[in-house]
């Protein structure tokens, strides 16, 4: 019997996958968290690529004018170079994972106009730099009015996700618990790649990768 069986499941195995292109560091590194068999799956997709930073100073709140002064040139710039670099990290993703994508890039400020006109499948909504309370509080609520009726399927990421929170009503604080505005300085941060301890293996959101003996994750 356990013959049959070995000679069955052999043979029943599906042929090897197609080659594709090694993933970045440092996902190349790890046992687990590839992509691999899912990329080039999705034939295609519309997507609504959100930037959720500053643009300029009309985006600005006055306590960011107040606390920033002359420097928020400064800052505006480095708000937009960050922005370029998150967008285009998005971009390439979706490339890695739809055939065909149809792209389009808006910012936060304009998200429901550009979806009504674009009328994506999907939306991606870039991560942040700053706290909410230097963002004009007209754009914040903007965002959340659109956020809260929309249908459309949302990835949110990092500051991003955070600013979904808010718009329903959660509250964002430091990693402290302390209000933002409390603690602009020095505060505790969680950056990039860290080892994460997952307390509940048996939830189907982490099925497949509670391995102690992998890396980063």
């Amino acid at each position: 019997m356990t013959e049959e069986l070995l000679e069955f499941s052999i043979e029943e195995q599906p042929p090897p996958a197609e080659a594709v292109t090694a993933l970045p560091f440092p996902h190349n590194q790890q046992t687990f968290c590839r992509y691999e068999p899912i990329e080039k799956q999705i034939e295609s997709v519309r997507v609504l690529v959100v930037d959720s930073l500053l643009r300029n100073e009309d985006d600005m709140s006055d306590v960011a004018r107040s606390d920033w002064g002359i420097a928020a040139v400064t800052e505006i710039k480095r708000e937009r170079k960050i922005a370029g670099m998150a967008i285009e990290n998005i971009l390439s993703n979706i490339e890695r994972l739809v055939v065909s994508p149809t792209t389009q890039v808006a910012h936060l400020a304009s998200v429901g106009l550009a979806a009504r006109q674009f009328k994506p499948e999907a939306i991606v909504i870039s991560g942040t730099l700053r706290d909410f309370d230097y963002y004009n509080p007209a754009v914040i609520e903007t965002f959340a009015e659109f956020i809260r009726a929309t249908n459309i399927p949302v990835l949110a990421i990092c500051g991003g996700h955070q600013l979904v929170g808010l718009s329903f009503g959660a509250r964002v604080v430091t990693l402290d618990r302390l209000e933002q505005h409390q603690q602009r300085e020095n505060r505790p941060l969680e950056y990039q790649y860290r080892f994460v301890r997952i307390t509940q293996p048996q939830d189907p959101i982490f099925r497949g990768i509670n391995d102690p003996a992998a890396g980063l994750w």
